[in-house]
């Protein structure tokens, strides 16, 4: 029983002192990234949902201007509460929350994709803006963003 014990402790003791197992991978860097960021995210929607506590847009405070972030913490509230009424199985309120969220910021969810792209190609151990595709997905994010941030402000949405 002694040597059993004796040689599992080795065996621990040999791999934590092998240089590769003390680097992080770019995977669970991502993982815990996320994992932070919706923690946060969630924390950050309940104090809107039940507080109405919402943090002012600091390029709009100063130039009169929305951004193409302006309306993100709103649409991501109502993103959630449609969630909550389609669980309760209450479609038509759901699909006002949505059409909200969509009223808010119209480009919550080309965002929200984008953002489950670059998680993916991180994960895959990818650098952002290394591969074909992740080049063009980028330059049609940036425009699409450009885009809406000059329309936002002519058409007042």
């Amino acid at each position: 029983m002694f040597s059993l014990v004796k040689c599992c402790i080795s065996i621990d003791d040999n791999m934590y002192n092998s240089t590769d197992d003390k680097r992080i991978s770019k995977t669970d860097k991502a993982v815990v990234l996320a994992a932070f960021l919706l923690v946060s995210a969630a924390l950050y929607l309940l104090a809107g949902i039940f507080f109405g506590f919402y943090i002012p847009c600091p390029f709009r405070t100063f130039t009169g201007l929305k951004c193409p972030g302006c309306g993100m913490s709103h649409a991501a509230t109502d993103i959630a509460l449609a969630a909550s009424d389609m669980i309760r199985a209450d479609t038509n309120s759901a699909n006002c929350h949505i059409m909200d969220a969509f009223r808010e910021n119209a480009l919550f969810i080309p965002i929200f994709a984008y953002l489950i792209f670059a998680f993916v190609q991180v994960c895959r151990n990818n650098d952002l803006g290394q591969t074909k595709i992740s080049r063009a997905v980028d330059a049609v994010f940036l425009i699409m963003i450009i885009i809406w941030w000059i329309v936002r402000n002519i058409y007042n949405y």
